[in-house]
């Protein structure tokens, strides 16, 4: 994990996405706790998918992880001055 995200991540309450990890096909073994207790400390707060707007005022620098995109390719085609 790069330093320069620590403290600008916002994560959800759901774990979206994480549960992926747990499959052996994707990581093997240790690897999958190691990268996810990386990630929690990068996570700086929790956010609903509907505040995506607390991303797009720059209070966050990225939602990870967002189970579909859809409230991405809203705020996009309204020009929120960020991209994916």
């Amino acid at each position: 994990m790069k330093p320069f995200w620590k403290g600008k991540i916002a994560s959800t309450p759901y774990v979206t996405g994480l549960n992926l990890l747990a499959a052996k096909e994707l990581w093997e073994g240790k690897r999958r706790l190691d990268y996810v207790k990386q990630f929690s400390k990068q996570v700086s707060g929790l956010i609903r998918y509907n505040e995506m707007d607390r991303v797009v005022t720059g209070e966050f620098l990225a939602l990870v992880m967002d189970c579909n995109g859809a409230r991405t390719f809203e705020l996009q085609a309204q020009s929120a001055p960020w991209s994916m």
